[in-house]
């Protein structure tokens, strides 16, 4: 009797452990599924912004063929459009602010040296830029460049940064999410065209190629003057007969 009373004692005991150790497992195996829940929250509050921007509109996107060089340029207006449309008009809540340019030579390069702080409604942080110097529009281009890099840190475009837009199919399945027909849905990446051959009616030789790259041809006098988007095409300038003006300070292409 005595030995089966210690015997029971015994199993009361181990039983008690055993319960008092799965109530610890259980509660372990909670606080790590709570603390797994936590993280993820904290994963999907921290890349809210980013899924929510990442993806680009083909349509605002234009596939450069500059050389053997080729990439995927965005709109800078598209971008700024979709910046307004979630923190509201720039400057108000975003943009940038405490500027600061240093002009510099390099050899026997001009180069703007550009520093600013990008701010939005969630933070704030540096950023610096440069560009060469070759027209009166390099201050222009130098700050809406600094802006759309700050965006891109943020996650806007993100997918064309990352080569995504490299995919066919994966352009295709963005055209229909974002409304496109079955026949634009087919199509492949708007591509601008390379330089033509000059052409016996210069003014308006090319000249749909050129605004495609963002390049606006004026007829002034006996000349024609490309402004906006000239420093980065100046080769294709070139190539179409145009030369720069120093006192100008215009890209020029003389008309008969």
């Amino acid at each position: 009797m005595e030995e089966q009373s210690i015997n029971k004692n015994v199993q009361k005991e181990e039983n008690t452990e055993l319960f008092v150790e799965s109530k610890k497992t259980n509660k372990e195996a909670k606080n790590m599924n709570e603390n797994e829940v936590k993280a993820k929250d904290q994963e999907n509050s921290n890349m809210a912004l980013w899924l929510k921007v990442e993806k680009t509109n083909p349509k605002f996107t234009k596939l450069i063929s500059y050389g053997q060089r080729r990439f995927t340029a965005i709109g800078a207006y598209y971008q700024i459009k979709t910046a307004t449309q979630i923190w509201g008009p720039y400057g108000k809540t975003w943009g940038l602010k405490n500027s600061e340019m240093e002009i510099v030579k390099i050899g026997d390069v001009d180069m703007a040296i550009y520093k600013a702080v990008f701010y939005y409604p969630e933070g704030e942080f540096e950023i610096r830029n440069s560009i060469k110097i070759a027209d009166d529009e390099f201050l222009k281009k130098l700050e809406t460049d600094t802006l759309t890099k700050a965006l891109s840190r943020l996650g806007f475009n993100a997918d064309v940064f990352l080569g995504l837009f490299e995919d066919l199919r994966y352009v295709n399945d963005l055209k229909k999410e974002f409304g496109y027909d079955k026949s634009e849905a087919s199509q492949s990446p708007q591509q601008s065209q390379p330089a033509q051959p000059q052409s016996s009616q210069p003014q308006q030789a090319g000249s749909d190629d050129l605004e495609a790259l963002g390049i606006v041809i004026k007829n002034e006098g006996n000349l024609l003057i490309a402004e906006g988007s000239t420093f980065n095409n100046k080769n294709i300038l070139k190539s179409k007969g145009f030369q720069w003006d120093g006192e100008l300070k215009k890209w020029v292409k003389k008309i008969a």
